[in-house]
């Protein structure tokens, strides 16, 4: 996972990796990508926040998550793939999970590019027609729950490659009003545009009332400015609205806590829902990392990205996630800067930043992979061994983990027994 993935092998979790791996090859100049790492070294470590309100206390005995995330895209590339006896695979698949120890599975539900792995005719959707007709979606959620495991369904909240090409007056849009396309697998929609808040509310109601027994919900990789360049979103709807808050037109500080605030509204609204169905909220998104090791501060990342981490936390309790996951992949800087101090350990160093920015507004998951990330300094990966030495803290730092991901946790497995 990640918005920014080196690895040469395509992520369907996250395509916006997929594409920084290919400018990487390409020789681009990898600051202006995504989180815009290195551009910004000469801004100071995130810092502690003071005075936070604490968010309510967890429920007593509640055991810590170890997650695991499973992306049903790739069981089409496990040898026992079978269209005509999928149910077989789902029941292998869930008793591999349990005997690996696991308590939580982060379910991918719908795919940005290929639709949905369930069955749905919701307007301008799509599910792929082969294991999303079959409700592989429902059927492993069903296998997992029957063997005791929590499922969290994983949903894009923006990027939705069907409703893009439907309504061209949604579509993030630049500062000339052309639509903004950071590369070919992403296609933002813009959250402030009134149309497409109701579309995604109908979205997030059908999931829940065709997939009913899910534990929660988690947004995925929220942001809309992969460039960090400030000059989207432009949506005629935006700006209109951005005009009857401010005189001028967009620019400076003003424009980026704006846009940005509509991000937040969105994704409080995304909790709010889950929170009516009785589900709890989870969000996951990676933590730009400068040359140095540290975390980059949430207002450049918000000025950046889009995301204002700070906002997001400071919501009503019904508005706020309930988990907030960080992706802090060591061989993922590795490669991007190629210093050798990211290793395993820099994991609970970074980890330790961010639980002190949350500071208990939510309950805080650290995420670790075994991807493999290329680079101009090479090509790295992380073993079984080097995951478990990078989330070894973990249990004295956050309330959960989890690792990207089964397909990968799988091969490695069978790699170290000899099969």
């Amino acid at each position: 996972m990640g918005a920014y993935k080196l690895s040469m092998t395509p992520s369907p979790c996250s395509k916006t990796r997929s594409f920084f791996g290919k400018a990487l090859m390409a020789g681009a100049v990898v600051s202006a990508l995504v989180f815009g790492c290195g551009a910004r070294a000469d801004r100071e470590a995130i810092p502690a926040p003071a005075a936070k309100a604490p968010a309510e206390a967890p429920a007593p005995n509640l055991p810590r998550l170890s997650g695991i995330r499973v992306d049903p895209g790739y069981l089409y590339d496990m040898p026992e793939y079978d269209e005509d006896s999928l149910r077989g695979l789902v029941e292998m698949v869930a008793e591999e999970i349990v005997a690996g120890g696991f308590n939580t599975v982060f379910l991918y539900a719908y795919s940005p590019t290929f639709g949905a792995y369930y069955r749905t005719y919701y307007p301008s959707t799509s599910f792929d027609q082969t294991i999303g007709f079959q409700n592989v979606f429902p059927t492993l959620t069903q296998a997992f729950r029957r063997r005791g495991l929590r499922v969290v369904a994983v949903l894009p909240v923006n990027d939705f490659r069907q409703a893009w090409a439907d309504h061209p007056s949604w579509r993030v849009k630049n500062a000339d009003g052309s639509d903004y396309l950071p590369n070919l697998e992403t296609h933002f929609l813009s959250v402030g545009h009134p149309a497409f808040q109701e579309w995604f509310k109908g979205f997030l109601e059908d999931f829940l009332r065709t997939n009913p027994n899910v534990d929660g919900l988690e947004a995925l990789e929220p942001g809309f400015d992969l460039d960090w360049t400030g000059r989207v979103d432009y949506n005629a709807e935006v700006l209109k609205e951005y005009k009857a808050r401010y005189p001028k037109m967009p620019k400076g500080k003003s424009w980026q806590v704006f846009r940005a605030a509509l991000l937040t509204e969105h994704l409080g609204r995304f909790s709010t829902l889950a929170h009516r169905y009785g589900k709890e909220s989870y969000l996951v998104q990676s933590w730009a990392v400068r040359r140095n090791g540290t975390l980059m501060s949430n207002e450049d990342i918000r000025a950046g990205l889009g995301l204002d981490w700070d906002g997001i936390l400071n919501l009503p309790q019904t508005a706020r996630p309930d988990w907030v996951n960080v992706e802090l992949i060591h061989q993922q800087w590795r490669a991007q800067y190629g210093a050798k101090l990211f290793a395993p350990a820099w994991t609970s160093h970074a980890t330790r930043a961010f639980t002190a920015f949350v500071a208990g507004r939510a309950r805080t998951i650290v995420h670790a992979e075994y991807s493999e990330f290329k680079s101009k300094y090479g090509t790295y990966a992380a073993s079984l061994a080097e995951v478990q030495a990078a989330l070894a803290e973990a249990p004295a730092l956050t309330e959960g983990q989890d690792v990207y991901g089964y397909h990968l946790w799988r091969a490695l497995r069978e790699a170290a027994q000899g099969r």
